[in-house]
């Protein structure tokens, strides 16, 4: 079996952004496509976007926007804690 490194923090806290905002879509039945045309891109653009978590602060407000997300889910996500 091939070794695995562990993923550093930034790493982490990237794959639980996505992980979350996978889950919200599926809560809000949201497809990719209507936030590709929030953010005025195709919805593979979109999809690339999130899976990456590549997303410019301007876009970020708007996918908050769009998925509905409490101040509570946004303050979790975009508080950095360090060395965990």
């Amino acid at each position: 079996m091939p070794r695995v490194l562990p993923l550093s923090a930034t790493e982490r806290k990237k794959l639980d952004f996505t992980k979350w905002i996978r889950g919200k879509c599926a809560a809000e039945k949201i497809k990719h496509e209507q936030i590709g045309k929030a953010w005025n891109v195709t919805h593979q653009a979109a999809s690339l976007r999130i899976s990456k978590a590549n997303i410019n602060y301007a876009d970020l407000v708007i996918l908050f926007r769009e998925l509905h997300a409490t101040d509570e889910e946004i303050l979790k996500l975009m508080k950095w804690e360090g060395g965990k």
